[in-house]
């Protein structure tokens, strides 16, 4: 099925669109539950002011990404590997990053 050029709401329940693509569309105030996105590839996508809750993102691979001013709460971030980024400003438990590597640094 094709929507080119269209104003569509669309509701979809108990379905399989695998395999869809969706490219520029502006999906502002759409909401996903329950959703398996396993395998999903975003890219170029503007999510400001987006919320995220109960997600599973074992595995997932976040490159050339802007979290400026983002928290993250009550998360699992057991085996995290964060290289190659700006962390200026990135507290951890209200304490600098930069201050926790710069005590790391000194202790080795």
């Amino acid at each position: 099925m094709d929507i080119i050029k269209s104003r569509e709401r669309l509701n979809v329940t108990n379905a399989d669109i695998s395999g869809s693509s969706f490219d520029d569309v502006n999906m502002a105030g759409t909401r996903f539950h329950d959703v398996n996105m396993a395998g999903v590839q975003f890219e170029k996508i503007g999510l400001g002011g987006a919320h995220f809750a109960h997600l599973s993102m074992t595995g997932v691979t976040i490159q050339d990404v802007n979290l400026s001013g983002s928290r993250i709460t009550n998360a699992n971030l057991s085996g995290i590997t964060i290289s190659d980024c700006n962390i200026l400003g990135m507290r951890i438990d209200g304490i600098a990053v930069e201050d926790l590597l710069a005590a790391y640094r000194k202790a080795q």
